[in-house]
């Protein structure tokens, strides 16, 4: 009875520190997206996007972000599509943005050789 006892207590500590490291990856979660500034013209933004692909009129704020990214943080293997769309975007972003970045940079070279 007592080995008993002494493996249901070093499981119930287990469970409890799993539980309190949870706990504490919720609330920093919850701090990032309680502190962020979301653009107010992004909001707008997709809410007209979201009006022109459903009938739904229910326009999108911040705490239905925030569930959003709690659900994909805790449960990713349910939403691989999601994933998967996200990293796409983002490789065409970063490409996006370093061709922006050679752009600017012939730009500048053009531009300083023709002050000299």
């Amino acid at each position: 009875m007592q080995q008993l006892l002494d493996n249901q207590n070093r499981t119930l500590d287990l469970v409890s520190k799993e539980s309190c490291d949870l706990a504490k990856e919720n609330d920093h979660l919850k701090a990032i997206l309680a502190k962020d500034k979301i653009n107010q013209y992004e909001f707008t933004e997709a809410n007209k996007k979201l009006l022109d692909l459903s009938e739904d009129n229910k326009p999108l704020d911040k705490k239905e972000i925030a569930g959003m990214v709690y659900e994909i943080y805790h449960y990713p293997s349910d939403h691989i599509d999601i994933i998967k769309t996200m990293r796409q975007w983002r490789k065409r972003r970063q490409e996006q943005e370093q061709q922006e970045l050679q752009q600017q940079q012939q730009y500048d070279k053009i531009e300083l050789n023709s002050n000299f």
